[in-house]
């Protein structure tokens, strides 16, 4: 499974980071989750060739779950503060990563695993579209820890 995100227009990304230069900001990911550290494949061998798993994939979908609530909690949040007239075309780039990220929220995979959202409350209209900047580039970074934890498991490999 390839999570798929779509590109936004180049016009949308100046409306909504003009000002400031996005790429140069840190990355902001959920807090509360381990998700690299607990998604990271085993790779200890003995020397017969069996492997030494300590590798949890209910662990693993747990913390997939929490980001992604995460992630979707604070760009909803994020777009409940926009005045729909004057943002729209940045309203339907955050509706569509939303509505993707809600789609893999509903993989078989990741219903049994509980979670709970996050909160965001906007503050200025400047500090708010740095912080969306900060959120899409972390949700950008786990989105590629969660696409390859997915492949892992669904591989199988630390299962034999």
């Amino acid at each position: 499974m390839i999570l798929c995100l779509p590109q936004a227009e180049k016009s949308t990304i100046s409306a909504l980071f003009y000002g400031f230069n996005c790429t140069e900001l840190e990355t902001t990911v959920n807090p509360s989750t381990q998700t690299p550290t607990v998604c990271q494949p085993s790779q200890d061998l003995t020397c017969s060739g069996q492997r030494n798993s300590s590798f949890s994939e209910d662990e693993c979908l747990q913390n997939i779950a929490k980001d992604l609530t995460y992630h979707q909690s604070r760009l909803t949040a994020y777009m409940a503060s926009l005045d729909e007239n004057q943002n729209s075309a940045s309203i339907t780039e955050l509706k569509s990563i939303t509505n993707s990220i809600q789609t893999l929220q509903n993989c078989s995979l990741l219903l049994n695993s509980a979670h709970q959202p996050e909160s965001w409350t906007a503050t200025d209209p400047f500090k708010d579209r740095k912080n969306l900047c900060k959120q899409l580039k972390g949700f950008h970074v786990r989105a590629i820890t969660i696409t390859r934890a997915l492949g892992y498991i669904c591989a199988g490999e630390y299962k034999k």
